[in-house]
């Protein structure tokens, strides 16, 4: 009996390989995705303006306000939500131990990722930290949850 638990728990302890863990929870939470993509798409190009790299990636001219948008004030960075078509196409993609975000680039004949930078998706060093601290409590209680069941 006490063999048994014992082999159950270093069974459990097998299955918790980092990254294939965290991944089967971002598979499981439709509303953790949800706030993963809102790191790319909210926090960092809409809030910021900023790729991947924590660089920013433009900011609007004068012409752009006066001529196309009063609403993009010159020297405001690039929101890149003119329509809400591209925040829509991001998407996660999952393999067995880590995850990517992607998007379609393509709007209106131009390829976002060719004229800006591919660097549009994608988490910052800053948005993984904050990643981190959404992932947190959800592996701690997989890892409860499991353990009660030994």
């Amino acid at each position: 009996m006490a063999f048994e638990k014992l082999t159950r728990l270093i069974n459990l302890f097998d299955s918790l390989k980092g990254g294939e863990l965290a991944v089967r929870i971002i598979e499981q939470n439709k509303d953790l995705q949800v706030e993963i993509l809102d790191l790319n798409r909210i926090g960092q190009l809409f809030n910021q303006g900023i790729s991947s790299k924590g660089e920013l990636i433009g900011v609007y001219s004068i012409n752009t306000e006066l001529f196309f948008d009063p609403n993009k004030k010159a020297g405001s960075h690039y929101t890149f939500k003119d329509t809400g078509q591209f925040f829509e196409s991001f998407r996660i993609l999952t393999a067995k131990d880590f995850f990517e975000i992607t998007a379609n680039p393509l709007r209106d004949g131009t390829n976002l990722f060719e004229k800006y930078t591919p660097d549009l998706v994608g988490l910052t060093d800053q948005s993984k930290e904050k990643l981190r601290g959404l992932m947190l409590p959800l592996i701690q209680d997989h890892i409860r949850n499991k353990l009660r069941t030994l």
